[in-house]
């Protein structure tokens, strides 16, 4: 009898991590960076950023049968010099694809500027990349509510 219950237990907890995931209205994350800098993974930081934020969402309006696939590009990261500063400007575009048929179901923008001290700031870059992704993905609980 207690090597019954000890294996009982033992597949609940392995389990459970399969069960939490088909709680999920996000059910994947994927990012990429159009945008390339030496010696930096755009991409990982997009997708840091979007997970973050993706986090902290409150989706509670989504219907219950509801699941997506969250795709983030960065499509912009332009800096341009104004007198000793600089500003970076940072465009990036998230998709919600149905998880189930791929059916792209909403496309929100967002962009942000931040400004730095020198040209090629990366505080700056990374300020706006962060700031791109708040207005983008601060969108995906309202499109996801409209799921039927």
């Amino acid at each position: 009898m207690k090597r019954l219950i000890a294996s009982l237990s033992l597949s609940l907890v392995v389990l459970s991590p399969v069960a939490d995931a088909r709680d999920k209205t996000i059910v994947a994350i994927e990012a990429r960076s159009l945008v390339a800098r030496d010696g930096r993974d755009l991409s990982r930081d997009l997708r840091e950023a979007v997970t973050r934020e993706v986090d902290g969402l409150d989706l509670t309006r989504a219907p219950k049968h509801a699941r997506f696939v969250l795709s983030a590009s960065l499509v912009k990261l332009e800096t341009t010099q104004r007198g000793d500063t600089t500003a970076t400007r940072a465009k990036v575009s998230v998709t919600l694809k149905e998880a189930k048929r791929g059916a792209l179901f909403a496309v929100i923008e967002g962009a942000a500027t931040a400004e730095g001290g020198r040209t090629g700031d990366e505080r700056a870059e990374r300020d706006a990349l962060l700031g791109a992704v708040r207005g983008a993905v601060k969108g995906v609980p309202t499109a996801v509510a409209a799921a039927k």
